[in-house]
């Protein structure tokens, strides 16, 4: 007896030791794996979330994160129209700013490591499903390996997809020794893990119907009456606790108007969901129900039915291939009825597939453990390489906002806001030409009515930024055809004002004021009113506002202004100090009256002109520089940089390139001239 006790001792040592070996093995490869793209910078989301919520910005108690929306305490807070619940998200992050700050590699960091605990969580509850101890160890390492978990590691915010898959998985085990040992506190703890899932994001819902699914009938399990009720309460609570917060109750469902069309969307929803499930190697974080089409995506959905239909027909027999069965179908269910939802942007996402890829990696696993050992000994370490392989290359596609919006559009190239989103980041780097083709070509594409309202709105930037002022108050009233959003409207009206501005036309851009004002808050708008009243050099109306600006922050050309010296300045300082407030047209009328024709001064009409949109007279005075210049060469580049400035790179180039014939020997300008032609 006593030699029975001590060999089934030094087995469970045995086994404890493999375990501990396995996840060593598992954590030091997942982290060689993943080290490399953690340092990426913030990307789309992240950045409002992160950089731009006051919650993260001041020292704000953790309860305040449970008493908002996940927008509603940042910058994006009027972008759209309905707001999600996050909070257990927000709180980690103000827990991580409290004791190391909010730095990019460490918020991945913890991501990985919230990872790390949920797959240690996986293991402990697959080994009380009936599977065999090789059987749970597969399943754990693809499960680990899978690439799709790259989203919600390298993107910030997709902790609380991380979250999720923690405390859903530790609600199944709790819940799993409650019902095995039927003590109280296993069931405490179950419901309390259970709400924080719910905290951490709304899919948390779906834990429910597995749970009363999953246990009855692939395991066998009597679930009592007492359970399912406290289960239901907490949903039921938690939804009450959302409600209130976000200010919106019920289900946010909107079916199309026929059967065929909710038909379709599923069953492009199923392909999307399978097809990425099938391809660890090529999957994309979301595309647009529009780009589900071809013969891949057919062949994934077929093939993803016909697994589903060979799992519940084995699972009658042998009950254990229900496990894989419902882990796929309840989830898979749940996050198919999301593309009926308001989702921005997009109602499918590789993000939404923790779970299902439970259900593949246990088909997986018994599928390997069916093999011949020798087999075995070949395919899966095959396996693991390939996987590790996949997910460090996939790595660049996070490297920058820019690498990740261009490999969105590989996937759909005439997807209007991936076309959008790439622009963006293009015109954040200056590289006007390329934002400006991709918009263009957006414009051919369907599109959401918010995406057309930033599209307008770019557009206008870009016009603005060029000097094309009537072209950019095109788009602005395009842009105001639409359904605009708080924010835009705002920026609608900032650039049509700066647009009044540029062009001295007061009146106007009193009538925009006055509307700007009312979207400001009211600490904002007298300042914003003294520095309307000085962009038009009406220093009176400042008198009227206040008796003291010394004490306020203006620069001290409007100082001189106060005591009155506005009309004793030379026309050429009037020009400078009109410049500064980018009041263009006035800046140019006192300028050109300046009588001065040396060469810097002329160069420097020619540019106040093009900024206040006097392009023929620009080109007069252009013409005029290089009658008496004899075409210099550096005349000709200095002309060309005004243009590049101001990214107007035609009419650079052309500068440019009169400026090589002149002078043929200028390596550099001829490089230059190559770059413009690559973009």
């Amino acid at each position: 007896m006593i030699n029975r006790q001590i060999i089934a001792l030094k087995r469970w040592s045995a086994l404890k030791k493999r375990e501990f070996l396995f996840f060593a093995a598992l954590i030091s490869l997942l982290l060689i794996i993943y080290l490399f793209g953690l340092q990426h910078e913030l990307i789309w989301d992240s950045r409002p979330v992160i950089e731009e919520n006051w919650l993260l910005q001041k020292e704000v108690s953790f309860l305040e994160a449970f008493k908002h929306g996940y927008w509603q305490t940042t910058s994006q807070k009027d972008q759209g129209d309905y707001d999600y619940y996050r909070p257990l998200m927000i709180a980690s992050f103000m827990l991580e700013k409290k004791f190391w700050g909010l730095d990019p590699f460490r918020l991945r960091l913890i991501n990985l490591l919230l990872f790390f605990a949920s797959l240690i969580l996986l293991f402990l509850f697959l080994q009380r499903q009936e599977l065999s101890p090789e059987t749970v160890l597969i399943a754990v390492l693809l499960y680990a390996l899978w690439p799709l978990h790259l989203d919600n590691i390298s993107w910030v915010v997709g902790r609380c997809d991380l979250l999720l898959l923690f405390f859903g998985i530790a609600t199944l085990l709790l819940l799993d020794c409650f019902l095995e040992k039927r003590r109280p506190a296993f069931l405490l703890l179950a419901l309390c893990s259970y709400l924080l899932a719910l905290f951490a994001k709304e899919a948390g819902l779906y834990l429910l119907p597995f749970i009363f699914v999953y246990y009855p009938l692939a395991r066998k399990k009597r679930l009592n009456l007492l359970p399912v009720l406290l289960l239901i309460f907490v949903a039921l609570i938690f939804w009450l606790i959302k409600s209130l917060v976000i200010g919106r109750q019920g289900f946010p469902l909107t079916f199309f108007e026929d059967i065929e069309q909710n038909a379709l969307a599923l069953f492009k929803g199923f392909a999307y969901y399978w097809r990425m499930l099938f391809s660890p190697f090529n999957f994309r974080m979301f595309l647009p129900l529009d780009e589900i089409a071809g013969l891949s995506y057919l062949l994934a959905a077929l093939g993803g039915g016909t697994v589903l239909f060979f799992l519940f027909y084995l699972g009658i027999k042998r009950r254990f291939w229900l496990q894989p069965f419902f882990w796929i179908t309840v989830f898979l269910g749940g996050y198919l009825m999301l593309i009926f939802t308001p989702l921005y942007p997009f109602s499918v996402s590789t993000r939404y597939l923790q779970f299902p890829l439970i259900g593949l990696a246990l088909i997986l696993a018994f599928g390997l453990k069916e093999l011949k050992p020798t087999l075995k000994k070949v395919l899966l370490p095959v396996l693991v390489f390939s996987l590790s392989l996949a997910i460090f290359f996939q790595h660049k596609r996070y490297q920058s906002e820019l690498t990740f919006w261009q490999s969105n559009l590989q996937a759909a190239p005439q997807n209007s806001f991936f076309l959008l989103k790439t622009a963006q980041q293009f015109y954040q780097q200056n590289k006007i030409t390329q934002a400006e083709k991709l918009l263009t070509k957006a414009l051919q594409s369907r599109m959401k009515a918010t995406t057309a309202g930033s599209i307008a709105l770019l557009l206008a930037e870009i016009k603005i930024r060029q000097a094309f002022y009537t072209e950019a108050k095109e788009w602005l009233q395009k842009a105001q055809t639409l359904p605009l959003n708080r924010i835009q409207k705002r920026q609608q009206l900032e650039k049509l004002y700066y647009l009044y501005r540029a062009g001295n036309d007061f009146d106007n851009a009193s009538r925009v004021f006055s509307q700007i004002g009312q979207l400001i808050p009211e600490a904002d708008r007298k300042f914003r009113l003294i520095n309307h009243y000085l962009s038009f050099g009406l220093w009176e109306k400042v008198q009227e506002m206040t008796e003291n600006i010394a004490g306020s922050e203006f620069k001290k050309s409007d100082l001189a202004l106060y005591a009155g010296n506005l009309e004793k300045m030379p026309a050429q300082e009037k020009a400078n100090y009109f410049l500064g407030k980018m009041n263009f047209t006035a800046a140019y009328d006192y300028l050109k009256s300046v009588a001065r024709s040396d060469l810097l001064f002329q160069l420097k009409l020619v540019e106040t002109a093009l900024l206040a949109e006097k392009n023929s007279e620009a080109e007069h005075l252009i013409q005029q520089i290089l009658s008496l210049a004899e075409n210099d060469y550096r005349i000709l580049n200095t002309i060309g940089l005004i243009y590049e400035r101001l990214f107007r790179i035609s009419e650079a180039q052309h500068y440019y390139r009169l400026s090589l014939q002149a002078n043929d020997n200028q390596p550099k300008l001829k490089k230059k001239l190559q770059c413009f032609a690559e973009e």
